[in-house]
């Protein structure tokens, strides 16, 4: 308590743990490394409570996560073949996407879920809310096991580079993403496609 100097034991924990926060505080994600139960929990720090706990049954010392800036998403990738999933606040999976096994971080809306391709040398970008792929950019460079947050303007991420320590990755016109769902025989004009002089009609036949 910093208003008190006084510190409450709460919940025991594995050495090795490691903690994930939501941007505005209201979750906490621990992965505890030293077991082989592969334990998660999640702390609620509205109610001061661990809310959630559940064994994965795998490592998670190496575990890669992120959560979203409400406390309501959680992503964590491993160096298994399971790959990325998205959980929610009660360690349910709402998605298990393709294996990446780099670093993860969501976007300051929670929309965009970028994580690292190791495999690939690249960044993917996901769709937060329907775990769509929507870009891929190739960086011909390995990346770190580790994201810092983006930006606030979501336009540049935090990345460990082996040999070369932090780098930080400018996304450009990606991160203006939009996803523009369009019928059979349907046409949409007036598409920004970034630095393009025109704006092109895209039409589906």
């Amino acid at each position: 308590d910093v208003a008190t100097d006084m510190f409450t034991t709460g919940m025991s924990v594995s050495q090795n743990t490691r903690v994930s926060r939501s941007e505005n505080g209201s979750t906490l994600f621990f992965t505890q490394g030293n077991s082989s139960a592969g334990p998660v929990n999640i702390y609620d720090s509205f109610s001061g409570t661990f809310t959630n706990t559940f064994s994965t049954f795998t490592s998670v010392g190496d575990a890669h996560t992120a959560l979203s800036p409400d406390g309501t998403q959680i992503a964590i990738g491993d160096n298994s073949y399971i790959g990325l999933s998205v959980l929610n606040t009660a360690l349910d999976t709402d998605a298990i996407l393709r294996p990446i096994r780099g670093g993860v971080a969501f976007d300051p809306s929670g929309n965009l879920l970028l994580a690292g391709d190791n495999a690939e040398d690249e960044l993917v970008g996901f769709d937060a809310n329907t775990f769509k792929e929507l870009f891929r950019v190739d960086y011909g460079r390995v990346l770190g096991t580790s994201f810092a947050p983006m930006s606030a303007s979501a336009e540049h991420v935090f990345a460990t580079v082996p040999a070369q320590g932090l780098q930080v990755f400018d996304l450009g016109d990606f991160a203006g993403y939009a996803n523009i769902e369009v019928g059979i025989q349907d046409s949409v004009t007036g598409i920004d496609f970034g630095n393009q002089p025109d704006q092109p009609t895209l039409f589906v036949v």
